[in-house]
């Protein structure tokens, strides 16, 4: 996947806000996720005599079951994520290390696609707003700009 533009694959193309905004919503659900799993830390409330809203009396087989059902799920959802962290750490930095820096787009290649003239492209952009009529098969017909004022 070299020279990929998609943006998961290019984190370095998002936004600070964008970035942050997405590490937030990531905190947010495990937070959730760590909320839901209250109950199962009753057992060890109740040991400790610390009173939450999630209280409930567990007989002591039953608190060494979920204790270590805890304990083991616990550790199958870090060791996954190390696991799948290594494994991207791995495959994106070999990647990012012989990937080229992307080529810039330049008015005459635009202008090209479209079938303009690279000047009128330049002048359009400059326009406040654009009135864009286009063929069926996607070419440009007729552009009448409203220059800035």
């Amino acid at each position: 996947m070299k020279n990929s533009t998609l943006i998961i694959e290019n984190s370095g193309l998002l936004s600070k806000t964008t970035r942050l905004v997405q590490a937030l919503v990531t905190l947010i659900f495990w937070c959730a996720w760590g909320y839901l799993a209250l109950p199962l830390a009753s057992p060890i409330t109740d040991l400790l005599d610390i009173d939450i809203t999630y209280h409930n009396h567990f007989n002591t087989s039953l608190f060494i079951s979920l204790l270590i059902t805890m304990v083991l799920v616990s550790a199958y959802v870090v060791a996954t994520t190390i696991i799948w962290c290594l494994y991207n750490l791995l495959l994106h930095r070999r990647d990012r290390r012989t990937q080229k820096p992307f080529n810039r787009t330049l008015h005459s290649d635009l202008a090209g696609y479209f079938g303009v003239k690279a000047y009128e492209l330049s002048s359009w952009q400059l326009s406040r707003t654009l009135n864009i009529k286009l063929s069926d098969t996607g070419s440009v017909q007729y552009v009448h700009a409203i220059e800035k004022s």
